[in-house]
């Protein structure tokens, strides 16, 4: 799912934005939010499993997030 307007514009307007963005020029930031997806997950969903393998980036704009031993 592709981001929405409202989306897109909160996370423009977020400080941790403009720090994460902090030296990009404008060409690889359009590259950046153009590869960007919108997800939601349900309370305790397990985001990643520590020590394995990933090519993704998740940046939390809503909620928060607890940190879980492996059992």
């Amino acid at each position: 799912m592709a981001l929405s307007a409202e989306t897109l514009g909160a996370r423009l307007l977020s400080p941790k934005w403009s720090i994460a963005i902090d030296g990009v020029d404008e060409e690889q930031r359009q590259v950046i939010l153009d590869g960007m997806k919108e997800f939601h997950f349900a309370p305790r969903d397990t985001l990643l499993d520590q020590g394995e393998p990933s090519d993704t980036l998740l940046l939390i704009t809503n909620g928060r997030r607890r940190r879980r031993s492996p059992q």
